[in-house]
């Protein structure tokens, strides 16, 4: 079971760095309107942007998945890899 399911499409070559600070940033302006950033969350940014850092996302049909779990937790997976991390 999950809240919410993103699913993201890689139209153009992008390093898995440039992609997880373009996507940190989004989350954590979400966050920050939703009230709910606290400095735990800047921990879990840095966790994602290490999992994306030596990523190479082209635009094969490459994807990713975000999904927010009820425990406030966001899984992200690529296709057709594997789950990367929880966050």
């Amino acid at each position: 079971p999950f809240e919410k399911l993103i699913h993201v499409n890689v139209l153009v070559p992008l390093t898995g760095k440039d992609f997880s600070e373009k996507t940190s940033q989004m989350m954590v302006q979400m966050w920050k309107n939703n009230g709910t950033y606290t400095d735990l969350d800047g921990t879990t940014v840095d966790k994602y942007l290490k999992v994306f850092k030596d990523e190479t996302l082209i635009p094969s049909g490459d994807s990713v998945l975000f999904t927010f779990l009820p425990d406030a937790s966001i899984t992200v997976s690529t296709i057709p890899e594997f789950k990367l991390c929880v966050v």
